[in-house]
């Protein structure tokens, strides 16, 4: 289905005769290609497209409007497209207020629209809030009103998740999608503006984190998706509270399983906190065991930052513990990850090869598998790590991942004999055949390239394994 009026169409009237059209539009009785869902998308994207001239009059736009399905998505545009830019402040809670009071009967257009009543535009309310917060907004002597509004809307807990809660669903995804915790996301944003220009909390916020960590099972577990990825700006503007209620946070006085949980989502969702990966390392490393998105990248970033309790050592003994693992395969490639392109800390640098070394003391063979990936680690001395990878072939027998990556890396850099010995065990080890066909591809160029070495070990056991194999004639 379609909408029956286009942007263009609202572009070009004024915003309040548009809002009358809106309204007014009713489709024939044979015409099914369009309908009044389609005509309110519309509208928000009309909004977003051309804010300055929709924020206006918005009492008078709202009131043409009339339908909740209109408003709601009319204040959803102002939201997406919302900044700090000379929006009216005032006006726009002044509609905010309005739609509170439900102000006239909804009549419903079709059975589908019937679903959207006030209830509707008070969620795009609060998301419109939430944006203007995050454009910076001084709401000035008003702020009492938005914050009793926030605080209404999140104690409301009544409106359970919109999803069934036995479909595995992770426990943000169904906060963002609930009043009350959407609600309550808010108001952290909102206060933590408010103290950045101020330096105070407002009493109102401990109470409702309080609340809101004593709830149980799937209600609790929302609000701390809500909580714990901000647990960092929480820690800072409400230091003491935060001491006062570890307990409650991560501890004991949590709700059963929710403090395991809480540090589950913190990961997941927030920035890597040194607190938190300070005070509490066997969670985390509980989080890494259960395979939690992201816990083994905070295992190894805090080795890298040298926090008590992961050092390379601690690091080493952990992952022992986890035979078979599925994150096992996965380290090298984190680490990876985490040195990225950029540049990189030498003592970050000196930490990841102490621990390619231990590993490859421990001869953690599954471990070094995925050790392929740290050809990616440009910032790492090349001769340490054709090194270290020449030590991990022979320990792992030639089996490891990203296989083409490391022998581009070797082709691309001046022949060494260590660097033929890791061409020779890629060729002859079980990796990917899609990597294995890549590095067969160029080793002609290669091997010309290698001919000052032609006399050495590493050049014939190379030019034996690539003659076994039928990739090159035994006249080359």
């Amino acid at each position: 289905m379609g909408s029956p009026l286009s942007t263009d169409d609202m572009k070009a009237n004024e915003p309040e005769q548009a809002a009358v059209q809106i309204a007014d539009w009713r489709p024939e009785p044979t015409d099914r290609r369009v309908g009044f869902y389609q005509l309110a998308q519309t509208l928000e994207s009309a909004v977003k497209e051309d804010i300055e001239r929709w924020v206006l009059n918005p009492i008078g736009i709202v009131t043409r409007l009339r339908h909740p399905i209109y408003i709601c998505h009319y204040l959803r545009g102002i939201a997406t497209g919302a900044s700090d830019n000379g929006l009216p402040i005032e006006a726009l809670l002044d509609v905010i207020a309005l739609v509170r009071t439900h102000p006239w009967p909804v009549i419903g257009l079709d059975s589908h629209s019937q679903k959207v009543d006030w209830r509707e535009t008070e969620y795009a309310a609060v998301d419109l809030i939430k944006a203007l917060t995050q454009a910076g907004v001084n709401f000035g002597d008003r702020a009492d009103e938005v914050w009793d509004f926030l605080e209404t809307e999140a104690l409301d807990r009544s409106e359970v998740s919109r999803f069934p809660d036995d479909q595995g669903f992770d426990p943000l995804h169904l906060a963002i999608n609930r009043p009350c915790t959407r609600a309550l996301e808010t108001i952290i944003l909102f206060t933590v503006s408010e103290f950045r220009s101020s330096g105070t909390v407002r009493s109102g916020l401990t109470d409702l984190l309080e609340s809101s960590l004593r709830l149980t099972g799937h209600d609790g577990a929302e609000h701390r998706a809500i909580i714990a990825p901000r647990i960092g700006i929480i820690r800072h503007i409400l230091s003491d509270w935060t001491k006062e209620h570890r307990q409650l946070l991560f501890g004991a006085e949590a709700p059963e399983g929710l403090g395991q949980i809480t540090v589950d989502l913190a990961i997941k969702w927030g920035q890597p906190d040194r607190w938190l990966l300070e005070n509490y390392s066997e969670m985390i490393r509980s989080s890494v065991e259960r395979e939690v998105d992201r816990a083994l990248n905070v295992l190894l970033l805090a080795m890298f930052w040298e926090i008590m309790g992961y050092s390379v050592k601690d690091n080493i003994t952990f992952l022992q513990r986890l035979s078979d693992h599925a994150s096992l395969p996965k380290v090298g490639g984190t680490i990876s990850q985490l040195f990225g392109k950029n540049e990189v800390d030498p003592l970050h640098l000196k930490i990841a090869a102490d621990f390619w070394k231990s590993l490859l003391k421990k001869k953690m063979i599954d471990i070094l598998k995925g050790f392929g990936w740290m050809a990616d680690v440009e910032a790492m001395d090349l001769e340490l790590w054709t090194d270290l990878t020449v030590r991990t072939l022979r320990v792992i027998d030639g089996q490891m991942t990203y296989a083409y990556r490391v022998a581009e890396k070797v082709m691309a850099s001046p022949p060494t004999k260590p660097g033929l010995e890791i061409i020779n065990w890629l060729v002859r080890g079980e990796i990917e055949e899609w990597d294995r066909l890549l590095i067969i591809d160029g080793i002609k160029e290669f091997l010309s390239s290698a001919e000052v070495l032609r006399e050495t070990d590493e050049y014939k056991r190379l030019h034996t394994t690539l003659i076994e194999r039928g990739v090159i004639d035994s006249r080359m």
